[in-house]
């Protein structure tokens, strides 16, 4: 058993007892990992506010492989994006971003570039100014290309189904975006996601119509098999 020292993201946690918690965390090097916080639940513990969800820490824990969840030893704050959590708006895209991560990043497997782009998201949204909104479809869009999963941009704008009527590969299509009428995405809006596409160092200043973010997490929901239970609150809360 070794002691490792990492950079993480708090991206969950659940209770384990009364005094303990088990987070997931996203690492540069080690992907997604599970750690047992011990004490995290004590009244006046330190360890409650550093580990916070969406924090980005600093952690030494106990590494044992074949082990599914690993003790942690120490954690310091590196930053909590107090003004993301602040704001409403920018918290509800960010918990988009942290379950896209989830569902992206394996177990145990170097996520770098994934890790460093939620860094560089959360900066950007716990910026004053520019619209939070095109700030979460940009890094939705840049996770998916990180990932493999890239939407089609060229060409004009596929649909899932319809590409699977005519037996074509639906790869890299979106889903639902003219055969359940749900929001359709206009040339302005295919332009805006092949401008935010392209730029991978910084969300460009594009103007963002509200269908097109629904759209963009149904497409990553169909491609990753799930749902995105913040997508509810987001459409909830924010429309």
């Amino acid at each position: 058993m070794a002691q490792e020292k990492s950079e993480a993201i708090v991206l969950r946690g659940v209770d384990f007892s009364e005094t303990s918690r088990i987070l997931t965390l996203l690492t540069p090097h080690r992907g997604k990992i599970g750690c047992l916080a011990r004490g995290m639940r004590r009244k006046n513990s330190p360890l409650a506010a550093v580990l916070d969800s969406y924090n980005r820490v600093e952690v030494v824990y106990a590494w044992k492989d074949g082990r599914n969840v690993q003790n942690l030893i120490e954690a310091s704050l590196l930053d909590a994006w107090q003004p993301m959590k602040r704001d409403l708006e920018s918290g509800a895209y960010a918990s988009l971003i942290l379950e896209l991560a989830m569902k992206t990043v394996h177990e145990n497997e170097p996520s770098q570039m994934v890790y460093d782009m939620v860094v560089q998201g959360f900066g950007a949204l716990a910026q004053s100014g520019g619209d939070a909104r095109a700030k979460c479809a940009w890094l939705v869009l840049q996770l998916l290309r990180i990932s493999g999963f890239a939407p089609s941009l060229e060409g004009g704008l596929q649909c899932a189904e319809q590409a699977v009527r005519r037996g074509a590969d639906a790869h890299g299509a979106f889903p639902c975006c003219r055969c359940h009428g749900g929001a359709r995405l206009s040339r302005h809006d295919l332009e805006a996601l092949q401008a935010m596409a392209e730029s991978g160092d910084r969300c460009p200043e594009v103007v963002l119509e509200p269908g097109v973010l629904p759209v963009l997490a149904a497409f990553a929901a169909c491609q990753l098999e799930t749902e995105f239970r913040s997508m509810r609150v987001i459409e909830k809360v924010l429309s």
